[in-house]
């Protein structure tokens, strides 16, 4: 890419993510940055040591430039050979994704003019699991979801708190060769949205990738949410040819965005325009006034200055922030416990082991699924 690529590491849980500022960000003065909208992407990276944080922001760098888009990847702690997979329980790794999650979101808004009102929640394999899981217990902190060949847990999920993410844009996609775990789940995924009525939710399945990287699919499907234009024509999507998906997700293949629907009168409106405490007012009072999300993006879109926050808006995103948890949430920018290197260094055998055994594994699934007929829908 030609932005910044850095690390940093988030005060209050001293967690380390990866920062991507793409080049019109770098290169535009305070007042080139105040003028105009730039969306937030958040990519969960998948299971370690295959993957890693740095490994997603790089990814992202020439979408980001492309669109805009500042781009995070948190250092993730569950997606780990050493943790618990299939995901069935939010155990304390997890738990402390999810919080530093939270905690980086705030730091990046407090320090660069990323967009509250557009922030994706985005994965790569195993990193599924946190990326769903987000949108469904934090909905006034992500706005839409992209998937990409990843994975998925019903159990950690809130059936409960759907109707706060409900009218969210999702996109899930699948590849015809993934692993066959990786697709058995996310077609769960599509399954489970459908099941609890999400009404912006599209999946598609791409010919002939395997386990592969696709961030360009998640970013079209983003800069469309968003209505941003990218600054020049794709590289790699043109070549993407789609076989089978539901209208929502080949609507968004084939370059054409569908109208959002909107909440029935009388219900709160999610993802208003402005900072986060202002959104959730917003959504409080049920005002009725249409999410910018939910209208089609005027072609000049990426060119119109953005709405920017009144002083008390701002106030109250400060106030938001400084904010104490609630005693059901708990703190959210509680300290980790000290690393225990001896036990890691004890793990360190069985890693070694475990590694060849998982990669023989995945080999297997990866020939199971090339075996197997292609799954159509009927």
């Amino acid at each position: 890419g030609e932005g910044t690529l850095s690390r940093v590491v988030e005060p209050t849980t001293k967690r380390g993510y990866w920062l991507y500022l793409p080049k019109t960000y770098v290169e535009a003065d305070d007042q080139g940055r105040r003028a105009r909208r730039w969306p937030l992407v958040v990519s969960f990276h998948g299971m370690k040591p295959f993957d890693n944080a740095r490994s997603q922001a790089r990814e992202w760098e020439q979408e980001a430039d492309r669109f805009g888009f500042i781009t995070v990847a948190p250092e993730l702690r569950a997606p780990d050979v050493l943790q618990q997979f299939p995901l069935r329980t939010v155990h304390p790794a997890f738990k402390s994704d999810e919080l530093a999650t939270v905690a980086i979101l705030r730091h990046v808004f407090t320090n660069h003019y990323a967009d509250p009102s557009n922030v994706l929640a985005t994965s790569w394999s195993s990193g599924g699991y946190m990326a769903h899981y987000m949108l469904n217990r934090h909905p006034d902190l992500f706005t839409s979801l992209s998937v990409r060949q990843s994975n998925f847990s019903a159990s950690v999920l809130d059936a409960a708190a759907t109707a706060r993410s409900r009218y969210h844009p999702i996109l899930v996609v699948m590849t015809q060769n993934d692993f066959a775990g990786c697709k058995r789940e996310s077609r769960e995924a599509v399954e489970w949205y459908a099941a609890h009525r999400y009404v912006n939710a599209g999946w598609i399945e791409i010919k002939g990738l395997g386990h592969a990287r696709t961030p360009d699919m998640a970013a079209d499907f983003f800069g469309r949410v968003a209505g941003v234009r990218p600054s020049r024509p794709p590289a790699v999507l043109v070549r993407r040819q789609a076989i089978d998906g539901n209208p929502e997700g080949l609507a968004f293949f084939s370059g054409k965005i569908p109208e959002f629907q909107s909440p029935p009168p009388g219900r709160c409106r999610p993802n208003a325009v402005g900072p986060s405490a202002a959104r959730n007012a917003a959504a409080q009072t049920c005002s009725g006034r249409e999410s910018e999300r939910t209208r089609r993006p005027r072609p000049d879109a990426c060119l119109a200055p953005a709405r920017r926050s009144t002083s008390s808006e701002s106030d109250a995103h400060a106030a938001a922030l400084a904010r104490p948890a609630s005693p059901q949430t708990g703190p959210l920018t509680a300290q980790h416990p000290r690393v225990d290197h001896a036990r890691h260094r004890a793990a360190l055998p069985e890693l070694r082991r475990a590694v060849p055994r998982r990669v023989a594994a995945l080999r297997r699934l990866s020939l199971d699924a090339k075996r197997r007929p292609t799954l159509r829908r009927s």
